[in-house]
């Protein structure tokens, strides 16, 4: 789109005199400066069709996106100044569980299955589907929940989890599964779904879980008699929302010194890089962005590792809806 009808030469100029980009230097091996940063996005779609290269790989074999690499500051902190040690994939944890742990699995998603014919609880129709889309998945967080668990001080015994939005249980009933000396509270707001979870928890004979229904809005304030506001260790979320509606969801709930660690795709780092005053005016300090191993169909997904160093404000979250109407 930029340089149509023009060189890469004279494109790069035009690119490098201007005061609102700055090229950036030595990324591809061949071509003149072809990688630019532009208001902070790097695009690469002028140059898929001039045989480029980008770290080895044809420039043309990119996903047509943007690309934001973020600034090393924005991640840093004293609790994570070393980057995360997150080696295992999905299945590798999977095959980490015991017989009788891929047994309690194997029981749940087959109780899922059968109760989604009659309910929405998921679009999977086959065990197949559900080991390739949603456990792996669920499971590839689990070593970031361990290291944030590992640094939460005075952590309660067992460690308080919250899932928020947690559906079907997934990845909720999945994580209870695998970490059985957790206490996990799955919450959603249709009373449907927490009564499966329920059931679902009850049939596999998961005794550490249970579903909790209400909205995350009216949670995190303690209305209608709820006490779960600044309790949980960690919460995380998977697929609820963009970063800064979750935000104002999810940190009311986790206590000071405690772990917000949300699933997401493969480049969040604009959604991410928009959500940091949201971040900061709840209390949380965003510590990084970690690749997990499990991969959707853009690549790598990745956890969003937030810390609550701060009290979040007695007004937030605010009234139910408001955070997804009007995000912070």
């Amino acid at each position: 789109r930029l340089c149509r009808g023009v060189s890469a030469r004279t494109t790069a100029t035009m690119i490098l005199r201007s005061t609102c980009a700055q090229a950036l230097t030595n990324v591809l091996p061949r071509g003149p400066a072809s990688y630019f940063r532009i208001r902070g996005r790097y695009h690469t779609e002028y140059v898929r069709k001039m045989g480029f290269h980008f770290q080895g790989t044809p420039v043309h074999e990119l996903r047509r996106t943007s690309y934001v690499l973020p600034r090393t500051s924005q991640f840093a902190c004293r609790s994570a100044a070393e980057p995360l040690d997150l080696p295992a994939r999905g299945s590798d944890l999977l095959e980490a569980l015991s017989a009788s742990q891929r047994e309690q699995l194997d029981k749940f998603l087959d109780r899922l299955l059968m109760v989604n014919e009659n309910m929405n609880l998921t679009a999977v129709r086959s065990k197949d589907d559900a080991y390739d889309r949603h456990v792996g998945d669920s499971l590839a967080v689990l070593p970031a929940l361990d290291l944030a668990l590992e640094q939460v001080p005075n952590c309660n015994v067992p460690p308080l989890v919250m899932d928020v939005g947690s559906g079907g249980g997934l990845p909720g009933l999945l994580l209870a599964i695998a970490r059985p000396a957790w206490d996990l509270t799955l919450l959603d707001t249709l009373k449907k779904r927490i009564e499966f979870v329920d059931a679902a928890a009850a049939h596999v004979g998961v005794a550490n879980a249970r579903g909790l229904w209400a909205r995350a809005e009216d949670a995190g304030k303690n209305s209608h008699g709820l006490r779960e506001r600044e309790r949980y260790d960690v919460v995380t979320a998977r697929a609820v929302a963009e970063m800064r509606v979750l935000a104002e969801l999810c940190l009311p709930m986790v206590r000071v010194g405690g772990f917000l660690v949300a699933y997401k795709g493969a480049e969040p780092e604009n959604e991410v890089d928009a959500a940091r005053n949201a971040i900061q005016l709840l209390g949380g300090t965003l510590l990084r962005i970690e690749r997990v191993g499990s991969k959707g169909p853009d690549g790598d997904r990745t956890a969003v590792i937030i810390q609550k160093t701060s009290e979040t404000p007695a007004k937030y979250p605010r009234r139910p809806g408001m955070p997804n109407k009007r995000p912070l």
